[in-house]
């Protein structure tokens, strides 16, 4: 679970629809825009990410979310570590 500092850097991102490129802690990393967070029915908290090609969406979990990193500059965060 996040803490809830972190967890409103996903918020805000949300909010003010801020291209970020998210990074897992596989590796795998996605660019595209936030749209929410959500509860699972199985109870996982997930971020709902835009892909940059703007028609496909993506849940992650957010306990699997090592990094998310601003595309454009903006007063609230640059590079937000989960981790």
């Amino acid at each position: 679970m996040l803490s809830c500092d972190l967890h409103d850097y996903l918020e805000i991102a949300c909010m003010f629809n801020i291209p970020v490129v998210v990074t897992c802690i596989n590796g795998d990393k996605y660019q595209g825009i936030p749209v929410t967070t959500f509860i699972t029915s199985e109870k996982v908290e997930c971020l709902k990410l835009k892909l940059e090609n703007g028609d496909e969406l993506l849940s992650i979990p957010l306990e699997t979310l090592e990094s998310m990193q601003a595309l454009v500059s903006n007063p609230h965060f640059d590079l937000v570590n989960f981790k």
